[in-house]
């Protein structure tokens, strides 16, 4: 095939154009890759920040129920004291010597 100067060379300066859109292009879809990138470390980030809001949440659950459960014994501690004193305080003792057993009578 044989060209023309000037068509050869309008030919050319076609390709080249092209060849520039292209590179424009590929520019774009790494504009946009990078921006995408950018979007997914973000995102990433804060989802390590919600990670360690549950983390310290479930140290505070963990701090409460410790606390709960040191109430929970006090309590039952409190509770059982009452119980055992409980018969003291109402009924008479009688017979309280170190051999006898203690014996306590309902008035």
């Amino acid at each position: 095939m044989n060209l023309a100067p000037t068509a050869a060379a309008a030919l050319s300066a076609l390709v080249a154009e092209l060849a520039a859109l292209v590179a424009e292009l590929a520019a774009a879809v790494a504009l946009v890759e990078a921006a995408d990138a950018w979007v997914v470390a973000v995102v990433a980030l804060d989802a390590d920040e919600v990670a360690l809001d549950a983390d310290e949440v479930a140290l505070e659950a963990d701090e409460v129920a410790l606390v709960a459960a040191a109430v929970a014994l006090v309590a039952a501690d409190d509770a059982s004291t009452k119980r055992s004193h409980f018969p003291l305080s109402v009924f008479p003792l009688i017979g309280c010597e170190p051999l006898e057993v203690c014996d306590s009578l309902q008035r």
